[in-house]
């Protein structure tokens, strides 16, 4: 049986945090998940959308995307990326690069909790190619 190392991503390394991954509802449903944000893991890819939620609030909605369409609901940017950096995330694509729930960081750990769920992303613009 092989070792897998547990790595942390570092906090450098990433763009952002998703948040309310662990909630229903919200405008998060569809027929296949319970709780759509269960479908992301590390490397899954997400599309930001501004929209505006049912209660009149504009938020950047984090959409799945699965060979090549968007698909569940999964989550929120936090208000103050809507406030700040609309234009930055708007429409963007991103990569999940850790789920904080499955880490042993004690103030990941925290913010996965407060949140409902959290996750760091690195927007596919800014991800670094080796040579």
């Amino acid at each position: 049986e092989e070792m897998v190392e547990e790595t942390e991503v570092n906090e450098e390394e990433w763009d952002g945090v998703i948040v309310g991954i662990k909630m229903s509802g919200n405008g998060r449903s569809c027929e296949r998940h319970e709780v759509c944000g269960a479908a992301l893991g590390n490397g899954s890819l997400v599309r930001f959308r501004m929209e505006v939620d049912e209660s009149g609030s504009r938020v950047l909605r984090v959409k799945l995307v699965e060979d090549g369409a968007e698909t569940c609901s999964v989550g929120f940017l936090p208000r103050i990326y809507m406030l700040k950096h609309e234009s930055q995330f708007n429409n963007k694509f991103a990569q999940v690069l850790e789920r904080f729930d499955s880490t042993n960081h004690v103030m990941k750990k925290a913010s996965d909790k407060r949140c409902c769920g959290a996750c760091s992303f690195c927007l596919l613009e800014n991800i670094l190619i080796e040579e």
